[in-house]
């Protein structure tokens, strides 16, 4: 049960596919609710898609456009002090999404439930006792801790105590709560008082998308997957580009074509005398078979709180297809790079960035090595079998 339209974030969408087809795997059913209309999937033997059916002037597309324009003013530190300031805009919000499901989620009769990101747990919660079904609510992220670290709302204000109060409402209810890494479990926990055994970690986890890594002679092409939002820190990339090109003229930066601040980010640009090029790739396909093209992945990060306990979906982008990485090193999930040595590890700054992408420059060897040990990785520790046990045992659990 998700909470916003596919395609939103290619993150989202890959986490949802990593623990459904592994899962399918089980004597299990597994019955996709799509408010949206725009899923990427179809029924099989054992997966069904159920699109919620609307009025004509309810279409899907209506669907999507309202959601992009309820972003837009969420991502809008005026409009959402005002819609933060009382509980209506949550309250109505997530009560209109389960009086949409209801009769859906009745006909499919399903044993557990499993919802993603907060709108759509709050309103499966709200259904829980009406359908005589557990719930466990998957949480990529800290919604209240993501909207206090991008500036949007102040943390001493009413409406972080808002947010704070409608995630531990979440949180407390939730039959299991399921979140990515064991740094959100502790916080969670520790916030709103929370069982440890009410709480389980699904890693972030991907599958290769080529044999090997590949052997480069004169490598070039340095790309940053992600979207320009403010916790990426882009701007170190931004600033590093000079001392890169003035290296290697030859180095190309390619940056997604999409975000919050992707206009700051390009003004930035153009006043350091740096033209990336852009691009996005609606298509997993096509998206995949561009980053494999690629030769160095880089993820620059701020080091909030929220950064550190969610990790970044574009680090295991990057080892799927064989690349080394280039990351600040803020903590956290940037561990697994110096760990595991599949990539190098910098200060937070743009000398550090540079520095390091130069080091993976001058040495081609290195970056088939380091790329190679991300594959291995993802085939020995990271692949998506595990979680999706994790999950399944859980189901069978709370079902029980």
């Amino acid at each position: 049960m998700p909470s916003h339209p596919w395609h939103v974030s290619l993150g989202t969408d890959q986490r949802v596919l990593n623990l459904i087809f592994p899962l399918l795997k089980y004597n299990v059913e597994v019955h996709y609710v799509d408010p949206f209309g725009n899923v990427p999937l179809t029924n099989s033997e054992k997966l069904f898609i159920h699109n919620i059916k609307e009025k004509t002037f309810l279409s899907s597309r209506f669907n999507q456009t309202i959601y992009r324009f309820t972003r837009r003013l969420l991502n809008s530190p005026f409009w959402s002090r005002m819609i933060f300031r009382w509980s209506y805009f949550l309250e109505q919000t997530t009560t209109l999404y389960a009086k949409r499901i209801f009769n859906l989620l009745k006909q499919t009769n399903p044993d557990v439930l499993f919802a993603q990101h907060d709108i759509a747990a709050m309103a499966c919660l709200k259904l829980r006792e009406q359908l005589g079904v557990p719930v466990i609510v998957d949480l990529p992220g800290v919604w209240s801790e993501e909207m206090i670290s991008s500036g949007i709302i102040a943390r001493d204000s009413r409406q972080a105590e808002n947010l704070i109060e409608f995630d531990g409402s979440i949180a407390r209810n939730a039959d299991i709560l399921a979140v990515v890494s064991n740094e959100m479990k502790d916080f969670l926990i520790d916030r709103y008082s929370l069982s440890p055994n009410n709480v389980i970690v699904l890693l972030p986890s991907s599958i290769p998308r080529v044999d090997r890594a590949k052997r480069i002679k004169n490598p070039s092409k340095i790309v940053f997957s992600g979207m320009a939002t403010y916790r990426e820190r882009l701007d170190l990339l931004i600033k590093a580009m000079p001392v890169i090109n003035s290296e290697y003229p030859s180095a190309r930066l390619y940056l997604t074509n999409k975000g919050d601040i992707l206009n700051k980010i390009r003004k930035l640009a153009n006043a350091f005398n740096i033209y990336p090029e852009y691009f996005y790739f609606p298509s997993p396909k096509k998206f995949y078979n561009f980053l494999s093209k690629c030769h160095i992945g880089v993820v620059t990060s701020s080091s909030d709180l929220t950064r550190l306990m969610s990790y970044p979906a574009k680090l295991y982008d990057y080892f799927s297809v064989g690349l080394p990485i280039v990351a600040n090193d803020i903590g956290g999930w940037t561990e697994i790079i110096r760990e595991k040595g599949v990539g190098i590890l910098t200060d937070s700054s743009s000398g550090g960035i540079a520095k390091g992408i130069l080091e993976l420059l001058r040495n081609p060897d290195m970056i088939y090595e380091m790329g190679q040990k991300g594959l291995d990785l993802l085939r020995k520790e990271l692949n998506p079998d595990r979680p999706a046990k994790v999950l399944y045992d859980t189901c069978m659990e709370v079902v029980k």
